[in-house]
């Protein structure tokens, strides 16, 4: 048997059929889609000569055929479903019936890249947890290149205060990183260049080294075209916090050069993972 194309509302009863797993009538159908029985009856009829349902004693049951052909869509649906629940905090039945209209109606880019990251958040864990950087990467994601967010704080605050003061090695880097997966996995900062009046003058300063502490020791990782490659296995820890997030705590040591003067200091970075924004 040729594969069949649906319709939209094809899929729709076949959806309601595979989720309910219920024995089903015409006048249920009419009312779970405010339709009529007569309009029902000619989409259920037209189904049965497709082979995705059957029916006994007035009910309809969804075929072997039917499950294989709607296999995806559910799993889609159950997907997504969590996804708009979990990240968006919308109520279940309405992420329900979103999810039900993405996985029916819905084709190109972006109803592939909501089902790509419904795919990822269905790997997550329920719970608050930690992951090491291998098993974040494995849970979550796919080859390609993701936005990462990051924000660098003083390594020593001052003992008399709680707060912890943004550093200034922020200003050494472009607001975005990327995480990039694949045969390397690294993040990927970019540095730009720091201007500086002082005294009248404007002075620019760059980046010149940026290190890492590795097993005790200092490494200093290499800068190409503004470029900063970290590998991923530097970071420890990540912590899920719910919802698809997660941060990861790190130091680094940065040298920046303004006008003759090389400029030293130790920098704390927080990272953030957000799977709504891969």
């Amino acid at each position: 048997m040729n594969e069949v194309k649906l319709t939209s509302q094809q899929k729709k009863y076949l959806l309601y059929l595979m989720e309910s797993d219920a024995k089903n009538s015409i006048s249920k159908f009419s009312r779970r889609f405010d339709c009529s029985r007569v309009n029902s009856k000619k989409i259920l009829d037209k189904m049965l000569k497709l082979g995705v349902l059957y029916k006994e004693d007035n009910k309809y049951y969804v075929t072997s055929y039917g499950r294989k052909l709607g296999a995806d869509m559910y799993e889609n649906s159950q997907r997504v479903t969590r996804l708009i629940e979990n990240v968006f905090f919308i109520e279940h039945e309405y992420a329900k019936e979103y999810s039900e209209r993405f996985c029916t109606e819905l084709e190109g880019d972006f109803s592939k890249q909501l089902k790509r990251k419904a795919k990822a958040y269905a790997r997550l864990p329920e719970e608050k947890i930690c992951l090491t950087s291998l098993e974040l990467v494995d849970i979550i994601f796919e080859k390609g290149s993701y936005p990462i967010s990051f924000v660098a704080y003083k390594h020593h605050p001052e003992d008399d205060e709680s707060a912890i003061d943004i550093s200034m090695a922020n200003l050494a880097f472009e607001d975005k990183a990327v995480l990039e997966i694949g045969d390397e996995n690294v993040i990927v900062l970019k540095a730009k260049s720091l201007i500086q009046k002082q005294d009248g003058y404007i002075k620019e300063g760059n980046l010149m080294s940026f290190t890492a502490f590795i097993d005790g020791k200092e490494k200093k990782l290499t800068i190409r075209n503004s470029h900063i490659r970290i590998p991923l296995s530097v970071f420890s820890t990540w912590m899920h916090l719910g919802g698809g997030i997660f941060t990861s705590n790190i130091w680094f040591k940065s040298s920046v050069s303004i006008g003759i003067k090389n400029h030293y200091q130790k920098s704390n970075y927080l990272f953030v993972v957000n799977l709504a924004q891969l």
